[in-house]
């Protein structure tokens, strides 16, 4: 027996209050879409797209799609990024100037050629041709240090920091969850915040992806970065092709050696770069090519990390559904 403690839903009730079977759209769908749709389109619109070429924007898909290997991607990136720092401090630990230039130029290693070997042994190859070049006989180390510090200088002014624009939309998203709870923000609602906000809250995992993906930036093409790197292997050795140095290599069978050999010419390079960690929320091999000692993250702790987000949003999201009516 139904009564309003213990409701039962039977059919006849559930058409005279819905309006039966026919398709109606909510009354209210025009605050829905502002409460959440429109800022989750204006978040996705803010990631950091890798300028690659058209296949960037399918990285928005994957985001979407499977969001946690865009967040272990992403963090894969950083990690990377720390080993070479911590490569650079090995060299010089007592010089932390000349540890961030040395880091800087093996992180722009590594966005080329990361995937597939260490990156300070392409930089001691190309030191090692220094070493036998004129300049090392004329001016010694010196000129070195001089190259890697304006090579440093010219990547990180390759590079792209959409931060504040990133963080607007942000403000603009929590901004619209909050006004669905207060009426001092939003001027009260027409229905319950439980199907209006529980769908917003389970998607706020995008919020770490965003703005983790513009503060690491990237450059403004795969091509400045190679040019600021060959321009630093022409100054450095007297030589001119660094792609025919990369492809030189050797090494074993992991090594770009045997990697980069397979490629026929630099543009071929470019458009693997794409599939191959180029984009920074899509890096399919996530055990990196080069260690640095204990203090390197094992990539399963970078997938539980970049599995939190997406937890805490499915239970909040939950929360909010189970104890507010969803109308």
């Amino acid at each position: 027996m139904s009564n309003p403690d213990q409701p039962v839903l039977t059919l006849e009730g559930c058409n005279r209050m819905c309006g039966g079977s026919s398709f109606k759209w909510y009354k209210d769908r025009g605050p829905r879409l502002n409460t959440w749709l429109i800022p989750v389109i204006l978040l996705l619109s803010n990631v950091e797209v890798s300028p690659l070429d058209k296949r960037r924007y399918l990285m928005i898909v994957h985001l979407v799609g499977d969001s946690t290997d865009s967040l272990w991607s992403l963090l894969t990136k950083l990690e990377a990024w720390s080993r070479c720092h911590s490569l650079a401090r090995q060299q010089y630990p007592k010089d932390r100037r000349r540890a961030r230039n040395l880091g800087t130029v093996l992180g722009a290693i590594e966005e080329l050629v990361g995937t597939h070997t260490n990156p300070l042994m392409v930089y001691e190859a190309i030191t090692t041709k220094f070493a036998l070049s004129k300049y090392q006989r004329i001016s010694g180390d010196a000129i070195l240090e001089l190259l890697v510090a304006r090579t440093a200088q010219e990547l990180s002014d390759s590079r792209t920091d959409e931060r504040l624009r990133t963080l607007l939309a942000t403000v603009l998203y929590v901004y619209q969850v909050l006004s669905a709870f207060l009426a001092i923000l939003g001027g009260g609602n027409s229905s319950p915040p439980g199907g209006r906000i529980g769908t917003a809250m389970f998607l706020t995992w995008i919020v770490p992806s965003i703005l983790l993906s513009n503060a690491m930036g990237t450059f403004t093409s795969s091509r400045t970065c190679f040019t600021v790197l060959e321009r630093f292997f022409q100054d450095a050795t007297g030589e001119s092709d660094l792609w025919e140095q990369l492809q030189s290599l050797n090494g074993s069978n992991d090594s770009t050696h045997s990697t980069l050999k397979r490629l026929a010419a630099i543009d071929t390079f470019y458009d693997a770069q794409s599939f191959s960690g180029g984009i920074y929320t899509y890096r399919p091999q996530k055990r990196l090519k080069f260690s640095t000692g204990s203090n390197d993250r094992h990539p399963i702790r970078l997938l539980l990390l970049a599995l939190s987000p997406i937890i805490v949003a499915s239970f909040i999201g939950s929360v909010i559904i189970w104890h507010t009516p969803p109308l």
